[in-house]
Formats: C-alpha cells, structure tokens, sequence
C-alpha cells in the first residue's frame, strides 16, 4: 500500500513537472509585441533639428520570445491622449501651467498606423513626417498612441501605449539639454561676467531667456 501511494504521488509530481515546463516553454517562446519606449511613463524622446522642411522620425515595436515569429506581426496604431493625461497628472499633479501638450495635427503625419514586425525579424516600425517649425521651446510636446493587434497578435499590456516626445534644436541650442553660453565684457570700468541659456526657435535664431507665452 505504500509503495502504491509512493508511485501514486511520484507520478502526480511528474505530471505537474511536465505542465510546469509547457507554461514556462510557451512563456518563453510567445511572441509578445511592445512598442520601444523608456520605462519613464513610456515616452520615446525624438530629437529633430529646425531646417526649415519636414524631418523623419519613426514609432517601433518589437517582439518578445526566444525566436523571431514565424509570420507577420501586424500592430495597429490608435492615436490616443490618455496617456498623456496620465503622465501631466503624474508628474505635475495640478500645476496645470506646466503640462505638456499634444502636438498640433499640422506638424505631424503618421504616414502608416500600423507597424509590421516581418516573419523572422524582432522589430519593425511606421514613418512619422514632422513639420517642427513653429513649434515654441517653452512646451513639451507629445503624440499619444495606443498599440491594438490584430488577429494572433498579443499585446504587452505594460508596453501598449507611447508618448512620441519632439524635441526641437538648432546648430546653437536644443531641448534635449541646457545650452548656456558664457560672456565676459567690461561696463563702467569693470569686468563683468554672466551666464546666459539659449533656446532654439528657427533654424539659425535662437532667444536668450524663454517668455512665458507659448506660440502655439
């Protein structure tokens, strides 16, 4: 009777050992998609220079797994301002004054709301046209996006939605980083001496101290 109870049990263990080993190999090989972006509110900071003309930029996903997928990944795109109501909350509670904003529709073009991750790859992704001129260096812009699979296609709950941050710098200045110039002179028959941070506004004019209002 004990032993007939010790092989009873042995085999209850095996079994639950096998099952144990199946969800872990199908966690392991399930191509789970998530759209590339930090771990900072998902934002994906996009750095574009003032020219004058349109500049490219790209949204991407990739696809988790031990192996590529052995067929097309199609990832539809849904822009979506939610997020960004999240990530002003979060990080600027109520000071409404400092929250940043949506990119305007006529700077941007998503040239394909869907991105593809081919058979055999682990990334793929969509063309953005941006038209940053114009755009003020007293703001944060965003495009909010949410990812939606198709059919076989499942989404990264943690990885769903990106803010598509467009930052704006010229040859003399940018947003990415403070740009401080220093100078030296003599006023009144003294030496004096000052520090001054640059803010990008064309292609080649910069302002000195940022104003208070916006221009879009």
């Amino acid at each position: 009777m004990k032993r007939s109870f010790i092989a009873i049990l042995t085999a209850s263990m095996a079994l639950v050992a096998c099952k144990d080993n199946e969800v872990f190999e199908k966690e392991m090989y399930k191509n789970e998609v998530a759209l590339i972006s930090s771990d900072y509110h998902n934002t994906f900071k996009e750095v574009v220079r003032l020219t004058g003309e349109e500049v490219i930029g790209y949204v991407a996903a990739s696809s988790g797994g031990t192996h590529a997928p052995d067929k097309d990944l199609v990832i539809a795109l849904e822009e979506d301002s939610e997020p960004l109501v999240k990530y002003n909350f979060a990080v600027y509670d109520n000071s409404e004054d400092l929250y940043a904003k949506l990119l305007p529709k006529e700077k941007y073009d998503i040239m394909d709301k869907r991105i593809v991750i081919k058979a055999g790859e682990l990334t793929g992704r969509t063309m953005v046209k941006l038209r940053p001129d114009g755009l003020s260096p007293d703001s944060t812009y965003f495009i909010g996006l949410k990812a939606t699979g198709s059919s076989g296609v499942e989404i990264n709950p943690k990885k769903s939605t990106i803010l598509y941050q467009v930052i704006i710098e010229n040859e003399y200045a940018s947003q990415a980083k403070n740009t401080m110039y220093s100078m030296v002179g003599f006023a009144n028959g003294l030496s004096t001496a000052a520090n001054k941070q640059l803010f990008p506004l064309t292609s080649n004019s910069v302002r000195m101290v940022a104003g208070m209002k916006p221009l879009i």
